[in-house]
């Protein structure tokens, strides 16, 4: 089930985010540092329990919440959520975008500062 490695930017300077996959910010938080870290499929979870969902999940990825969400995963899988939403760093992506993808399946309420380099989302399935 492994799914290979991602490569994350750690920064020196910037204690409230643990890693980046998208961009070395521009030295703006100081050193960069590029870490591997192995990755497992989280699809593997339909194979392993068919037909059924996850009741509650946390999502904390650094980024890569709008593939989860675009390739159907969160939409299909999981039926309450909180996520931590990224709206700068990942290009052409922001909380709108994960919005329009997931309000016609869930309440979603949002948190936090919307213009700040994330917010949170919280999401139970209402459909």
């Amino acid at each position: 089930h492994h799914a290979g490695i991602v490569t994350l930017h750690t920064f020196e300077k910037d204690d409230d985010q643990s890693a980046n996959a998208f961009t070395d910010r521009s030295g703006t938080y100081g050193q960069d540092t590029l870490i591997e870290v192995p990755v497992v499929n989280y699809g593997i979870f339909g194979e392993l329990h068919p037909g059924r969902n996850i009741d509650f999940a946390k999502i904390n990825v650094e980024g890569w919440e709008y593939n989860m969400i675009e390739d159907g995963f969160v939409k299909n899988k999981i039926n309450a959520f909180v996520m931590e939403v990224h709206n700068k760093h990942v290009p052409n992506r922001t909380w709108k975008n994960a919005v329009e993808c997931l309000e016609n399946d869930f309440d979603l309420t949002l948190l936090g500062d919307l213009d700040h380099k994330y917010c949170f989302m919280v999401g139970t399935r209402c459909k």
